[in-house]
């Protein structure tokens, strides 16, 4: 919507796409007052402004029609400053998590022996060696199982198309009915009132430890439970004063964020530190390996230089810059990690570091600028990040340790291949957008997404207008701004605490109880709304791996793992078929 100016000096303000077809089938009428009107653009009238120069020359009385000349298809121009900023920002980030994502992986991978399932269901797909086959593609349950869930799409997507005379094979049961009977149940029941059967999450949830598939197949029900509770108490968690940035419910999952990034450097505590001996040339007494070593110099680096080009590019605060670089790696991180203990492919996260800065400093602490800076930030950088860099290097990195390849120098590949990505995909995606047009249809990226950061800023301006503290905020040293920190509701540190302290403790009883039930994840994932679209299925894993081991034991465990991979690879193919 902002004014584009072509080579013919119009200034168009209209929200129409600039196309060739839209500008071949384009005339104006200009007049007296150097404005011009559109004909026939999808038969609507548009008002616009043409420059007086243009006017004084192309018209002799007071209107005159005139076909514009297309203008190159993409104003490059236009971008040129948006992409000067965002690409080294972006660029910033990306390098800064790529490098601490190999600093992770000794950890996790060989220390912690966590079980990436994504990474080993691949592995089983390949081949072992030079036959191009992998065994198990060679095993009757595996094919069985396969044949079985691909039948099951294939006649599904063809009873859409024969509707009439074809019954679907049900994947979803609904429960609506009997909802009512709990009515201390509230918030998102829809995602627990009903049961959606996914035969790969079933598949995670078998090769899950108990604890991890259990928690994350009650999240949601416990989420709901404690929505009622607490509502019947009167606390509304989705409570927000107008902003999105005072809800309770986004404290308490970055709580939970911060608990668990916490614990996961307390439980490497030795091996971090080693590293960074290692990084500043000092030795240590255990081995690191090089790759880690080069990633956290990369970290360190990239880290300095995404705070130094907020500060230096829209004079924003060294010190709030960190503590927005903070937040993201603090989303990041943990994101890899549930992903590489858990196997759940569709994360979301219920918060945004941007938004939590201002909620926990305060708007008398912070000016406009800083405000609209975090809110863009915040939706650039954070926001509904399902498909996220570092948690696809996790299960990456994992797969190249288990094909037994080096890291290293792997990592210098995934680090070409990143750079030659971005170079092609921003040009070709806004090169499609201007000639194809953007998906409405999805109107949660379309047309929510682009206007969240101006409305919560307006909000926040709007607030400090009202309090009379706009124009002063401006004006403060970074002395003073630490001084006037004030959180926008004090509860909010509260429920941040509270998230926080769910996590630490479920984790510290993990680690001290033996045989303790429940894992902490469950509180990561309890409030966003993708894992919830998957408890039911969790939950059928777990009860069916429960009765494995109880009547079958650790052999029949081992010999139904064919078919439980099956399940998957038939699903994946089955949904790929319609596309």
């Amino acid at each position: 919507q902002g004014k584009v100016v072509d080579k013919n000096h119009f200034k168009l303000a209209s929200e129409a796409r600039y196309t060739d077809g839209f500008y071949n089938g384009m005339k104006i009428l200009i007049d007296g007052k150097h404005r011009y009107r559109i004909l026939s653009y999808n038969g609507r009238d548009q008002i616009a402004e043409v420059t007086p120069e243009l006017a004084k020359e192309l018209t002799a009385d007071r209107q005159y029609t005139y076909k514009i000349t297309p203008p190159p298809l993409v104003p490059v121009y236009a971008w040129k400053e948006t992409l000067k900023f965002w690409i080294p920002l972006v660029l910033f980030l990306w390098l800064a998590l790529f490098g601490l994502s190999f600093v992770f992986h000794k950890q996790w991978s060989e220390h912690e022996h966590l079980p990436y399932p994504i990474a080993t269901f691949t592995d089983m797909l390949l081949p072992e060696n030079d036959s191009g086959i992998a065994g198990l593609l060679k095993q009757r349950g595996f094919q069985i199982a396969t044949m079985v869930v691909l039948g099951i799409y294939i006649y599904n997507y063809t009873q859409s198309w024969f509707s009439n005379y074809l019954v679907a094979i049900p994947l979803k049961f609904d429960f609506w009915g009997i909802i009512h009977l709990f009515p201390i149940l509230k918030g998102p029941v829809y995602q627990i009132a009903s049961i959606r059967i996914y035969f790969t999450v079933i598949a995670i949830a078998y090769f899950l430890a108990s604890d991890v598939a259990l928690s994350l197949g009650l999240s949601k029900y416990v989420f709901c439970f404690t929505v009622g509770a607490l509502g019947m108490m009167g606390v509304n968690l989705f409570e927000g004063g107008g902003t999105d940035w005072t809800q309770y419910n986004r404290y308490l999952g970055a709580g939970a964020y911060l608990g668990a990034f916490i614990m996961f450097l307390y439980t490497g505590r030795y091996y971090y530190l080693n590293v960074c001996k290692r990084v500043v040339g000092l030795r240590t007494s255990d081995e690191v390996p090089a790759y880690s070593v080069w990633g956290a110099r990369l970290f360190f680096l990239c880290m300095f230089g995404f705070v130094v080009w907020l500060h230096t590019q829209v004079h924003f605060h060294w010190f709030f810059a960190l503590l927005y670089f903070f937040g993201v790696l603090v989303m990041y991180s943990v994101m890899s990690r549930i992903i590489a203990e858990t196997g759940l492919f569709f994360i979301q996260t219920n918060f945004l570091p941007g938004g939590l800065l201002i909620g926990l400093l305060g708007t008398r602490a912070l000016s406009p600028e800083m405000i609209a800076v975090l809110t863009f930030a915040a939706v650039q950088l954070s926001i509904d990040p399902r498909e996220a860099l570092m948690p696809f290097m996790a299960n990456s990195l994992k797969m190249i340790e288990m094909r037994k390849h080096k890291v290293g120098r792997a990592g210098l590949a995934c680090l070409t291949a990143l750079l030659v990505g971005l170079a092609v995909g921003v040009p070709w995606t806004i090169y499609n957008q201007y000639k194809r047009g953007v998906n409405m249809a999805d109107k949660w990226a379309n047309q929510w997404v682009p206007t969240f950061a101006p409305r919560e800023t307006v909000t926040m301006m709007q607030r400090m207008q009202a309090q009379g503290t706009m124009e002063e905020t401006r004006n403060l040293s970074f002395t003073q701004r630490l001084a006037r920190i004030r959180p926008l509701k004090w509860n909010l540190v509260l429920t941040l605490l509270i998230g926080m302290a769910l996590v630490v403790l479920l984790a510290i009883a993990r680690l001290r109880i033996p045989k303790w039930p429940i894992h902490p994840v469950l509180f990561l994932v309890w409030i966003a709304w993708a894992p919830g679209n998957f408890v039911s299925s969790f939950l059928i894993g777990w009860l069916l791996k429960v009765l494995v081991m109880h009547f079958g034991g650790i052999r029949v465990f081992h010999k139904l793992k064919p078919v439980i991979i099956g399940l998957v690879a038939g699903e994946l193919i089955g949904a790929m078929i319609p596309i």
